[in-house]
């Protein structure tokens, strides 16, 4: 009896241990023509995985191993510098993440007309890429698809596209209420933003030609690193009405002075680091408070005791500062996570009785903490 049983546990192992041999085998990279790829023969398809050919020019076939190519798999031409031109065929209908991030001498680019969606990073540093035309197919492009596209001048898009239009080149969803891309290499000192709701998170990184924009009456929400690096900025107009300004939404931007409307009530992490202005801001008060909200405390150091009238702490609000006690008021009704992780002098906070639950992280790193 044992004997049978034992057999039949070996038998149903081997059984396994085969099916999943031919599982891998039936899915293993192979090779033609210099490109590799994944075959699923029970669908006739296949993903194009990588290529090891020498052509600084390719057209991704529509056919390999006699199955319809679909896919451009994540990373496939991934560093690939020395590709400058790259065609897709008709067949394919997603591009994966990553897929031609960093092809730097890639200058261009054919989408074929069956593309739907493109991966976050696609085209990630594709810095000789000077325009680009999306399908009427395409339905989703995903966050940074065109980042660090620094010679990109213009995008146009198919007008039969149920998703996204151009509008002078910029990137719109077709309802005309998100900004989604503005061309870093597009031309024009200043630009007016058009009545959208929400500029996409890193819409207009490292526009290096931008001096000067006005957000829309209409926009609510500036995304996170939506104008970071655009190096040359010194002028931008915020309308009443802009609710929400992400994290490091113009770090590294060369404003000279911004006001900030009233209506703003939530703020990322690191807004203005780096911009002339907040470094003034910083160097008159190093406890910067704007809409009852405390922005930044980093530069704050010793004994600091935070106004009354003050509603919100900011997530990071003091990190790493040289602080060694804080007041905090009974106005305060938020403390954002790790509002003062790592101030490594603190030894005392004063916390609001009505604040019983505190913050993940919020005096993390602060090994000085002896009352709060």
């Amino acid at each position: 009896m044992k004997k049978n049983l034992i057999r039949s546990t070996l038998c149903v192992l081997l059984s396994l241990v085969l099916a999943l041999s031919v599982g891998l085998t039936a899915f293993a990279d192979e090779s033609e023509n210099g490109f590799t790829y994944i075959a699923d023969a029970g669908k006739k398809t296949a993903q194009i995985t990588g290529y090891t050919g020498k052509s600084i020019s390719i057209t991704i076939p529509e056919t390999i191993g006699g199955c319809s190519v679909t896919t451009i798999k994540g990373e496939a031409f991934k560093g690939k510098n020395t590709l400058i031109s790259v065609t897709i065929p008709k067949t394919v209908t997603a591009i994966g993440n990553e897929a031609f991030s960093g092809c730097t001498l890639l200058n261009a680019l054919k989408l074929g007309s069956g593309v739907s969606s493109i991966g976050s990073k696609a085209f990630e540093n594709c810095k000789a890429l000077s325009s680009v035309s999306i399908p009427a197919a395409t339905i989703s492009i995903g966050e940074k698809a065109f980042a660090g596209c620094t010679g990109l001048g213009k995008i146009e898009v198919d007008a039969l596209n149920p998703s996204y239009k151009s509008e002078n080149g910029v990137l719109l969803n077709r309802l005309g209420t998100t900004l989604i891309l503005y061309p870093a290499r597009r031309s024009g000192k200043s630009y007016d933003v058009p009545g959208v709701k929400t500029i996409e998170s890193y819409a207009f990184q490292g526009a290096t030609n931008l001096t000067s924009v006005k957000v829309s009456d209409s926009t609510t929400t500036i995304g996170k690193g939506a104008f970071r690096d655009c190096a040359s900025l010194e002028k931008v107009t915020l309308s009443e009405g802009l609710k929400t300004i992400g994290t490091e939404a113009f770090a590294g931007t060369a404003l000279q002075e911004v006001a900030i409307p009233a209506s703003v009530t939530h703020f990322g992490q690191g807004i203005f680091d780096g911009t002339p202005w907040w470094e003034a801001l910083v160097a008159e008060d190093p406890l910067v408070i704007f809409n009852n909200i405390v922005l930044d405390g980093r530069s704050c150091e010793g004994d600091v005791v935070i106004p009354d009238g003050v509603t919100e702490i900011g997530t990071y609000a003091f990190e790493c500062s040289g602080i060694t006690s804080v007041v905090i008021p009974d106005s305060v009704e938020t403390i954002g996570m790790d509002a003062f992780s790592y101030c490594e002098s603190l030894t005392v906070a004063t916390i609001p009785d009505h604040i019983v639950e505190l913050p993940i992280g919020m005096f993390c790193g602060c090994i000085s903490l002896t009352s709060v």
